[in-house]
């Protein structure tokens, strides 16, 4: 049987507690096609050795200082021959079969580009299933709102190389970046979906994704910033300035000729409803009448939740002024309890 070569990339940092079980749920595959490279960033605790118990099942390995993540992956990039493309992290694992099922849907549709499984999520012992949501019909929501469960999503190289690296400028949302420039040149319809669970995202306090909310909508920001400016939604990237830390030098490279300014602009309302709905403090209450003034909700059709977020929005920011909000939240709460 002709199986396709799966090329897998580890980064890693000194996560030696975690990285014995990723690299064997990798190995223990028993894939007859794979490419397993970890790239590891100069760690100071059990790693290398850890590492080095397996290198014979390793295509290449390297432990040296890089500069985050990004640069780990992007390493690792610059030396896969696969036909398909995924970095499993170091404290993240694959499941039973896992490279077996996505050889087996990329046989059945080699003309897709990016192959979403469902993605397990443990937190301690509690392990929890995730469906992936995304919708290769529904082009708004591949867009506005996809599911990228990273560890379970793999990727066609050759679409990788028109796509390019990973972007070192972004630290948490550069799979976001990457899923959206996969969106604009090759569209919702390159999606493949199943719901079978192919892969496990461990949750724990030393995860960036455990650390970074703010962090997380900033790069989101940034992204949506970039791609406003270039379609020219001059009054939607002040509108993302005011809300959020942009850095200018950050850049969306993408063809431009692929974008579409309606689906750009719905990613930014949706983002803005889904980030800025709830109010805490005077800044968000200032920013909350920003997003109600400057943008025609009228024009769009919403679907039943972003119109909970709207409804949501428009009640926290409505209110004369800020201590007007607060005497009135104030009340609720004394009335209510």
């Amino acid at each position: 049987m002709n199986y396709p070569k799966i090329s897998i990339v580890t980064p890693s940092f000194n996560q030696g507690k975690y990285l014995e079980q990723t690299i064997l749920s990798i190995i223990n595959q028993k894939y007859p096609n794979l490419e397993y490279i970890i790239i590891d960033g100069g760690s100071t605790d059990d790693s290398v050795e850890i590492i080095r118990k397996y290198e014979r099942h390793l295509t290449y390995w390297v432990s040296e200082k890089d500069n985050g993540q990004c640069d780990a992956i992007n390493k690792g990039l610059n030396r896969i021959t696969g036909e398909l493309f995924n970095w499993i992290n170091s404290d993240d694992y694959l499941e039973d079969g896992a490279l077996f099922m996505v050889a087996d849907a990329y046989k059945t549709e080699p003309e897709k580009k990016i192959f979403c499984f469902g993605l397990n999520y443990l937190n301690g012992n509690k392990k929890e299933l995730f469906k992936p949501k995304n919708n290769p019909n529904d082009r708004v929501q591949c867009f506005c709102a996809p599911a990228i469960s990273q560890p379970a999503t793999f990727f066609s190289v050759n679409a990788i190389q028109k796509i390019g690296a990973l972007n070192l400028q972004l630290h948490y949302s550069m799979d976001y970046e990457w899923w959206l420039k996969f969106m604009f040149l090759f569209g919702n319809e390159s999606i493949f979906v199943d719901s079978e669970p192919i892969a496990t995202f461990r949750i724990h306090e030393d995860a960036k994704t455990s650390k970074g909310n703010d962090n997380f909508a900033n790069d989101m920001a940034n992204i949506l910033y970039s791609l406003s400016e270039s379609v020219g939604i001059k009054e939607y990237s002040r509108l993302l300035a005011s809300g959020f830390i942009i850095d200018k030098k950050y850049f969306f490279a993408c063809d431009e000729k692929c974008f579409d300014k309606k689906i750009i602009e719905r990613m930014v309302i949706f983002f803005l409803l889904k980030r800025c709905r709830l109010v805490y403090n005077k800044k968000q209450y200032v920013f909350a009448n920003e997003i109600l003034n400057s943008i025609n909700f009228s024009s769009f059709h919403f679907s039943i939740q972003e119109r909970i977020w709207l409804d949501e929005l428009k009640k926290n920011a409505t209110p004369k002024n800020w201590i007007h909000f607060r005497l009135k939240r104030k009340l609720k709460y004394i009335f209510s309890s």
